[in-house]
């Protein structure tokens, strides 16, 4: 199992204070160096864990809509000609987000906001968000990629202009957080509100 790339800036401080408090315990032999070596070490087996970055059998379909994110569904929206799935993921959940379905990023648009918690209702309006809009053979689709009391740092891996394929890697919320995803009102939702889902492997939608 693979990380994140956004865990190397976490681990890079964590083993730097094993390392002091390693170095520390080794010369004194003091019983608070050793239980600093303890806690950095667990920090840093914590860091690993929650920026893990697991490899997926991912189903290509393009009458599909996969997952974008790994938790549980909050609720389904239905809004004119759109509809739209709130996904909540917890701090256990991998929090690599993938990319739903083949297309072309057609924006990218980042929104500095407050930090509520993830599963309130009116996070994804208010807090600090990424709106990913991609064209697709079915439509357009939107992404939002949103932060939470704690993930108060939203990463977007791909650009407008750029090319995706379904099920690819295409960003990663720090310590929790909600995905948004916006679909046509052509694709019939495949999921209901409690249900846990998957990213790359749930499919969420399939187009009528």
């Amino acid at each position: 199992m693979g990380l994140a790339r956004a865990s190397f800036q976490y681990l890079a401080v964590a083993l730097a204070a094993s390392v002091l408090a390693g170095v520390v315990w080794r010369w004194t032999g003091h019983p608070a160096a050793a239980a600093a070596l303890g806690f950095a070490l667990l920090v840093t087996a914590a860091i690993a864990w929650f920026f893990r970055d697991p490899e997926r059998a991912i189903r290509r379909d393009p009458n599909l809509v996969l997952c974008p994110a790994d938790g549980v569904v909050m609720a389904l929206h239905r809004e004119g000609p759109t509809q739209t799935i709130e996904i909540f993921m917890a701090v256990y959940n991998v929090h690599v987000q993938r990319v739903p379905m083949d297309g072309r990023v057609v924006s990218r648009t980042y929104t500095k906001g407050t930090y509520l918690v993830a599963s309130d209702p009116v996070a994804g309006t208010r807090n600090t968000r990424c709106a990913t809009e991609l064209a697709t053979k079915r439509g357009r689709i939107g992404i939002l990629q949103v932060s939470g009391a704690i993930a108060r740092k939203v990463e977007c891996w791909i650009a407008p202009g750029q090319t995706v394929t379904q099920g690819g890697r295409m960003g990663i919320i720090h310590f929790g957080s909600q995905v948004r995803l916006r679909l046509p009102r052509a694709a019939k939702l495949l999921v209901r509100p409690g249900q846990r889902v998957t990213a790359g492997v749930t499919v969420v939608a399939k187009w009528r």
